[in-house]
Formats: C-alpha cells, structure tokens, sequence
C-alpha cells in the first residue's frame, strides 16, 4: 500500500545518502525479484502472488526503516509536541490503507475458510462414498479440472500428472458440482455430495 512504498522511498533515499549498501542491495534485490516474476509471468509462468512474497517483505523493511529514520531526524530538529502531531498525522493519514488492507485479509480469509472445507473432508467424503481410492483407481484414468489434480492427486495417492484435465472414457470424472466437467454425459455420476460429484464409466458402488 501507499505508505508502505512512501516509508520504502525514504529508506532507500536515506540510504543513497548515507551510502548504506544494506538498504541499496536490500532494494535492489526486491526491485530484480519482482523484476524476474513479471518477466516469468509473462513467458507463460503462473504469475501467483505468493511468488513476491520475499521481494514485498523487503520492501515492508525498508519502509520501517525509513519512516523510523524520518521521525529520529525529526526528533532531533523539532520540538516534542510537534513530532508527536506529525507521528498523529502520519497513522490518521495512513489509516484508510490500513482498513483497505484488513477488509481484504477478510475476504481472503473467507475465501481459505471455503476452500478448507472444499478441498477438506468434502472432498474425502464424496471418495469414500464413491467407493474409495481403490475402486476409483480400478476403473482406469482419472479426470479433474485444471485447479483440482493436486488435491484429487493427494487423496487418491496419485502424482499430479496422473491426474489428467483431458477426460476420455473409460475411466472416472471428479469434480466440482458448479463445473461443466461435473455435467459430462459421458461419466454418469454415480456419487454426490455437498460440493463434489464422481462420474464413472464403471459401476464404482
């Protein structure tokens, strides 16, 4: 958020100054990470945030040292009531970026919460009552969407390219209830649950 790269500015101007190569190398290692994952997502690469993850947190660390080091050379320059209106002026200012950011961290909290339960016990759930990892292994290929072979793979013990996003008959379709793999005429379901359906061209129960 803005503040953030305002306290960042300040660090790494801070730095030039004083010729810190901690802070310099800091921001130029981010600058060439952020760099290398816009470069990655554009060569096709899955351009997922948590990959800036390390660059965004050195850039948090330089925003802590640069707004500290504005307030101790303010300390220093300007009486004590005015350092703590400017320090008050500061988080008033900052405050709507804050809210931004925490109205967000709920939404992506619901969003984990959702997805706990969908690829949870939902999940091992609609297996089971399809009549387990070995049945469903028995009838040949098995078929999820793009953003499903990793958990259809961990529950049936299948690696992630056994998992196939390109259903052909025989074999068995677990999906999502909401996808158009789960409405495939050519794998009648044959188990249902909250938010999972099994298709199968073999009699799996």
């Amino acid at each position: 958020m803005f503040p953030v790269l305002l306290g960042a500015a300040l660090g790494l101007g801070a730095a030039v100054l004083r010729r810190d190569r901690v802070r310099l190398v800091l921001g130029a290692t981010a600058a060439v990470l952020m760099v290398a994952v816009a470069a990655m997502t554009e060569a096709g690469f899955a351009g997922n945030l948590r990959y800036v993850a390390l660059p965004a947190a050195m850039v948090c660390i330089l925003a802590g040292v640069g707004w500290v080091g504005l307030f101790r050379l303010l300390r220093g320059r300007a009486p004590r009531a005015a350092l703590v209106a400017a320090g008050v002026l500061a988080l008033v200012a900052a405050a709507p970026f804050v809210r931004a950011q925490a109205d967000h961290l709920g939404t992506q909290l619901e969003r984990i919460d959702y997805e706990s339960q969908l690829y949870g016990a939902n999940l091992v759930e609609t297996i089971a009552k399809a009549g387990g990892e070995e049945a469903i292994k028995a009838c040949g290929p098995v078929y999820t969407g793009a953003f499903q072979t990793q958990a259809v793979g961990w529950y049936l013990h299948l690696n992630e390219v056994e998992v196939s996003i390109f259903p052909f008959p025989p074999g068995t379709m677990i999906a999502p209830y909401w996808t158009a793999n789960a409405r495939d005429p050519r794998f009648p379901a044959v188990a249902r649950t909250k938010r999972w359906m099994v298709g199968s061209t073999c009699n799996i129960p």
